[in-house]
């Protein structure tokens, strides 16, 4: 499980490059993807996006928490998806995914 190289490369960019982390532009990008992208794109992403919390979860803790929604994620209702609240995400994995971000914008 420790060998994930989109994983690596966004936390060695985070380190080595530390960026203004702008809450609203993660979130406002996160929640806008449906409207730019088509359904399979999104769920793409949003997949990814997953992995990377399940990814950084088992490093950090060396175990998958017993939950369906790992880092205090919230099941939507219905079961219609996860919802994160940015604070309540550590500051390290906000990095990563500020740094997912713009690995795709630059793309």
């Amino acid at each position: 499980m420790n060998n994930y190289e989109l994983y690596d490369f966004l936390l060695n960019e985070s380190l080595n490059n530390p960026k203004v982390i702008e809450p609203n532009f993660i979130c406002g990008t996160f929640n806008s993807l449906n409207k730019y992208l088509n359904k399979e794109e999104c769920y793409e992403h949003f997949s990814e996006i997953t992995a990377l919390i399940l990814h950084y979860q088992y490093l950090n803790y060396n175990k998958f928490q017993k939950t369906k929604a790992p880092c205090k994620g919230k099941i939507m209702f219905g079961g219609k998806g996860i919802k994160y609240i940015l604070d309540d995400l550590p500051s390290d994995l906000i990095n990563i995914l500020n740094e997912y971000i713009l690995y795709y914008i630059e793309q």
